[in-house]
């Protein structure tokens, strides 16, 4: 659920950025407003299944996890409601939000023209035009990866809530496949993000490299001790 609604997060940001590039909007854009704010509405948002979700014991003695509907009041409508909020919360809110944020965004980046020379002796447009054009790639996949990612689990939602019943052979792998998808999103989008993002790619490389070069320091520091120690071995030694 953080997942989604970070990835809707940072199609404000590119927003924001790119839309109102002359404005700032420092309070929306901090990290410590934002990490917060996903954090507490994806535990709002997911606040049904405090009421559904029970911890059983079997008769064989295991613990197991149901979802009792029946405090919801009617069983049938109860399913039925769940299961669109589920879908309307989970995907098509934030699906719909994601598209119109990189759909305005392209639109904008598509109809800004620059004053002066043309492309041809202009460098600088020429620059302006490939990364308008990289965002508008970016935006594209971005939108698909995640529509295409959770579109399985959430088809099986729907068909929960219309009170479909499956009968084939293997439907607790197939459900967990399709979980599988959605929640692969979460790994995939990151590396789309470094890829398109120059600024992502600077982050994820100090991210790498810091850690290495204070190990590297760090190994140095102790080798130097430890030569130091043993001449000093040596010296005192000889004495």
């Amino acid at each position: 659920m953080a997942s989604v609604y970070s990835l809707t997060a940072i199609a404000f940001d590119s927003f924001f950025s790119i839309v109102f590039s002359l404005r700032e909007f420092p309070r929306f854009r901090s990290k410590k407003v934002l990490v917060p704010s996903i954090w507490l509405f994806s535990m709002f948002a997911m606040c049904p299944w405090l009421i559904i979700i029970k911890v059983v014991k079997t008769t064989a003695g295991h613990f197991v996890v149901v979802q009792e509907f029946s405090q919801l009041g009617d069983i049938r409508q109860a399913v039925t409601s769940y299961y669109l909020y589920i879908v309307a919360i989970i995907y098509v809110l934030p699906l719909g939000i994601t598209s119109f944020l990189y759909g305005y965004i392209c639109q904008k980046l598509r109809s800004h023209t620059c004053p002066g020379v043309s492309v041809e002796q202009d460098k600088a447009r020429l620059r302006m035009n490939k990364t308008k054009r990289q965002i508008i790639k970016m935006s594209i996949v971005v939108v698909v990866a995640f529509a295409l990612s959770w579109l399985p689990v959430h088809i099986c939602h729907v068909l929960f809530g219309i009170g479909y019943r499956w009968n084939f052979a293997n439907f607790d792998f197939f459900m967990l496949v399709t979980y599988w998808c959605g929640h692969a999103n979460s790994a995939v989008n990151p590396w789309l993000l470094i890829y398109f993002k120059r600024r992502f790619r600077a982050v994820f490389r100090k991210m790498i490299t810091d850690p290495l070069s204070r190990l590297s320091m760090t190994s140095r520091a102790k080798f130097r001790s430890t030569v130091t120690s043993k001449t000093d071995f040596q010296v005192t030694t000889a004495f």
